[in-house]
């Protein structure tokens, strides 16, 4: 498995590869728990990979730091959208796809009872 460092994001795996943060660097412990968290992951994606994306038992007490660095990272806000461009690839990711498809949803819900 390789490990590539990006500007962008947060952490994520394409097949064999884990994309991380550089910045992540001078967090050593945020870092190892994401890099336990994306060597969980499957090389494909499946059921497993939902499981431990919500159930996450990797971040564990680093939760407070994992909020504390996307929060005061920019540049890692683009592991907060469904689908984003890496490494000339245009990639989709299912869970938060699933989350923003909910949320739409319901917003478009609200909006009928409410006749915006």
């Amino acid at each position: 498995m390789k490990i590539e460092y990006t500007n962008f994001g947060l952490a994520s795996r394409v097949g064999n590869i884990i994309y991380l943060n550089k910045r992540l660097l001078k967090h050593p412990e945020l870092h190892d728990a994401l890099l336990r968290h994306e060597k969980a992951h499957t090389s494909g994606f499946s059921w497993q990979d939902i499981k431990i994306d919500i159930i996450n038992p990797h971040l564990k007490g680093v939760k407070l730091k994992y909020w504390a660095f996307l929060l005061s990272t920019p540049q890692s806000w683009v592991e907060v959208m469904p689908i984003y461009y890496k490494d000339g690839n245009l990639l989709l990711n299912p869970l938060i796809s699933l989350i923003w498809a909910f949320l739409i949803t319901l917003a478009g819900i609200a909006g009928l009872i409410l006749k915006i």
